[in-house]
């Protein structure tokens, strides 16, 4: 997770998604059906391609499609909503700049998006024949953070250090947890490996108060800050050898 906001948008999108499939139990099978309309689309774009089937076969694919994506695309833009309700409330994770959370897909501020998704289907489909894709829909979205900076907006990971990106991603999880607690209803177990490194003091320290509320097993190469609010950690120290 620590390279999600410089790796590929692909990502990205599966970090969503896999939120969203342990906080829905519908989600994974909306997402497969999804991607099989998707690819049987592809498939018959090809056939149209090599002149094994006709245009007009594309209406009933189009129709589908949209019809999938606008149900997708719900789920991630609830999520999205989430997590941009959510910055507010853990102030502490970020001293400097509060990042704002920046969804981007050519279709999400659409009313009608299912009637959008088809008309936009029909209106580029040589594109789509010629290169044998789809080029709208949830597959293609990406999602990043932003900060206002003399009055531009700079994705963070140009402008934060490595704990400031570090900070973030953790503050992303945090979110990611009240999330599946409050759409499951149940307590979540955090599992987190050597955390602090790239941290200084004060973030191991911020960082730490916002987990008393978890059920967690940490590991660490470095020694819990010496606080007296930290007594409810039960430290296994295991020695080198």
């Amino acid at each position: 997770d620590m390279n999600l906001l410089y790796f590929a948008p692909s990502m990205r999108r599966d970090y969503m998604d896999t939120v969203l499939s342990r906080s829905h139990g519908q989600f994974s099978a909306l997402k497969k059906n999804y991607d099989i309309v998707m690819r049987q689309r592809n498939a018959l774009l090809k056939k149209i391609r090599d002149g094994e089937a006709k245009r007009q076969d594309l209406d009933f694919w189009d129709h589908k499609f949209a019809e999938c994506a606008d149900t997708y695309w719900q789920y991630r833009i609830n999520y999205r909503d989430y997590i941009q309700s959510a910055i507010s409330r853990f102030p502490s994770f970020f001293s400097k700049y509060l990042p704002f959370f920046h969804y981007e897909s050519n279709w999400i501020d659409e009313l009608d998006r299912w009637g959008f998704i088809e008309k936009y289907l029909y209106e580029n489909r040589e594109r789509d024949i010629l290169t044998g894709h789809t080029h709208i829909g949830p597959h293609r979205d990406d999602w990043w953070f932003q900060i206002l900076h003399d009055n531009k907006n700079i994705s963070v990971e140009h402008y934060f250090s490595r704990g400031e990106m570090k900070m973030l991603l953790l503050w992303l999880k945090m979110i990611e947890v009240d999330y599946i607690n409050a759409t499951l209803n149940i307590p979540v177990i955090l599992l987190i490996d050597d955390i602090f490194a790239e941290l200084d003091e004060n973030n191991c320290e911020i960082f730490l108060n916002s987990l008393m509320q978890y059920q967690i097993i940490l590991t660490s190469q470095k020694p819990l800050p010496n606080h007296e609010k930290y007594h409810n950690f039960i430290c296994i120290n295991i020695a080198n050898t």
